[in-house]
């Protein structure tokens, strides 16, 4: 590695010191994290030649569609009627709106999913740096396991809607924060972020109940006196559900129903159910049943782990998993997994181990970006 940054300092006659220095580690950290986008980045501009349009064009028609379109729209207003997208995404893209007027709907939908890309990313990085601590950092400051956590992540076929105007970015950059302040035990941060994903997604009230959970399962452990452990524990499950309750009081204050956007969800075909759940888990020659096996599996091997947090991403793992399964049979949405970070921590641990299994996986995966990232800026449904 650092011979190929000296041939780059000798090419752009840049000093090596300087370009190794420590306050620059961060420029060869993004650059890479960029590059290993690389197969996304040439099937979208590819496409745009195809249909002779400029990345630059008001509309952002080639890379926001489908729900971005909405989410740039629900940045400017949004309404009791639009609680079906849960509102923290719309409030980000509000915010660049607000710091850059010019931009179009979807041009701030656009920016904002790239800046959470890389936040996610570089989030990715430092957790995969924590779960595997005892390995040595020696690529860049970080152990190899953590790169390859997040290589996979990148070429993952439906990680195109990382960056492309989706709340996929937002939500695994918030969850990842989450699961590093968990493991560095820093629980009152951690409930702000599980908090937060609360209201992102869905997935997020499940994963912040979750979080709870697992709080009061860490206070029981304790040898504090009764009263503060039960204090410390009502103290961080408000935190990390009071946005999730604001959210519910808006909805009862602008329509009575404090649940209006599971009955806008429901009139979509979403509601829950167990039954239909069970289903989905018959064996079938298709990806998304192999990821929900392999949910499964990780997230088993996570549970029969010892420590606290390797249990609570095993639970985790699970739950995302089969969440889809569970709210309408939409597993065939295989783009949710892409934010099941605990299935790609343990494919990292699997793979780490097996070179060429590990090559022919990322190839697999990013030939398949290319052609989900062809199919969706021609306009064709790559969920």
């Amino acid at each position: 590695m650092n011979n190929t940054f000296e041939k780059l300092a000798s090419v752009f006659r840049w000093p090596t010191p300087v370009l190794n220095s420590v306050g620059l580690r961060w420029v060869k950290i993004i650059f890479l994290l960029i590059l290993m986008r690389a197969p996304f980045f040439k099937a979208q501009i590819s496409s745009m030649e195809l249909q002779k349009k400029s990345i630059l064009t008001g509309d952002f028609s080639t890379i926001c569609q489908w729900d971005c379109q909405i989410y740039g729209s629900l940045g400017r207003d949004y309404s009791p009627e639009s609680v079906a997208f849960f509102p923290l995404h719309p409030m980000v893209i509000k915010g660049f709106h607000l710091v850059f007027p010019g931009l179009s709907d979807p041009a701030a939908a656009v920016i904002a999913s790239n800046v959470f890309f890389l936040l996610a990313m570089i989030s990715v990085l430092f957790l995969g740096a924590r779960i595997w601590s005892e390995q040595k950092s020696d690529f860049l400051g970080f152990p190899k396991i953590a790169w390859i956590f997040a290589l996979l992540l990148e070429v993952y076929p439906h990680s195109h809607f990382w960056t492309q105007g989706y709340s996929e970015s937002l939500f695994a950059f918030l969850f990842a924060m989450g699961l590093l302040f968990a493991i560095r035990g820093r629980l009152v941060f951690g409930a702000i972020f599980f908090g937060l994903l609360c209201v992102t997604r869905p997935p997020g009230v499940w994963l912040g109940g979750l979080y709870c959970a697992w709080v009061l399962f860490q206070s029981l452990r304790e040898r504090k006196e009764l009263y503060r452990r039960l204090l410390r524990c009502l103290a961080l499950g408000g935190l990390t559900l009071l946005p999730f309750g604001v959210f519910l009081y808006w909805q009862w204050s602008k329509t009575g129903d404090p649940i209006h956007f599971y009955h806008l969800q429901k009139n979509w075909g979403r509601a829950f159910s167990f039954l239909g759940g069970v289903l989905e888990h018959r064996p079938r020659w298709d990806r998304s049943t192999l990821f929900l096996y392999l949910s499964w599996w990780g997230g088993v091997s996570f549970l029969l782990r010892k420590d606290t947090f390797s249990r609570f991403l095993g639970a985790s793992t699970i739950l995302l998993g089969v969440l889809p399964v569970l709210v309408g049979g939409f597993y065939s949405y295989v783009r949710f997994i892409s934010v099941n970070l605990g299935l790609f921590i343990w494919l990292s641990e699997w793979l780490t181990t097996r070179p060429k299994t590990l090559l022919l996986v990322v190839t697999v995966f990013a030939v398949e970006l290319v052609i989900q990232t062809y199919s969706y800026s021609f306009g064709l449904w790559a969920g």
